[in-house]
């Protein structure tokens, strides 16, 4: 994790979110066992023109999107800065032997594993650290959608970072 500043205000965020994600001891996959490892967590969609789909179920973090309108120190070199990411969780009733119709399953699994670990008092305290003091995480419900003869569950978590006081100039 790295400190946010006027130099990666765009990338930092979620990088910050990702490393949190990724750690298998907060958010594990429910389709591996631990010793095995696949990607599964995403920038965009993998299930779209990816070579490296590896299949259901997979989380998309998607870009950070930066308010900047907040308040500004008087010599505007810092500024209240609102960051929102949102993670999207994918899975599907299709699988092998006792993975077939976990789909429901697998999402409400992995969604418990996102919300503990960022409400988690040290992850948060960590975050607030690196300048990204955490909301309150907003959860869509599920949508099911029919793709390519699969049933596939979708879910949002919408992650706001609010009122941050971050450096925005040199």
């Amino acid at each position: 994790m790295a400190k946010i500043d006027y130099t990666n205000l765009i990338s930092e965020p979620r990088n910050n979110v990702v490393t949190l994600i990724s750690n298998s001891s907060n958010v594990s996959d429910p389709s591996t066992n631990s010793s095995a490892f696949r990607k599964w967590i995403y920038s965009r969609d993998p299930s779209i023109k990816s070579t490296s789909f590896t299949g259901y179920p997979f989380i998309v973090i998607g870009p950070a999107r930066i308010d900047t309108s907040g308040a500004a120190s008087l010599d505007s070199s810092k500024r209240v800065i609102d960051w929102t990411i949102d993670i999207e969780i994918a899975s599907s009733d299709y699988g092998y032997g006792s993975s077939d119709g976990k789909g429901l399953e697998y999402n409400d699994s992995i969604a418990n594993d996102i919300i503990k670990t960022l409400l988690d008092v040290t992850n948060r305290k960590t975050l607030t650290s690196q300048g990204m003091s955490f909301g309150k995480p907003v959860v869509s419900d599920v949508r099911t959608e029919s793709f390519k003869q699969e049933m596939t569950y979708r879910r949002i978590i919408t992650l706001p970072f609010d009122g941050n006081w971050t450096k925005t100039s040199a």
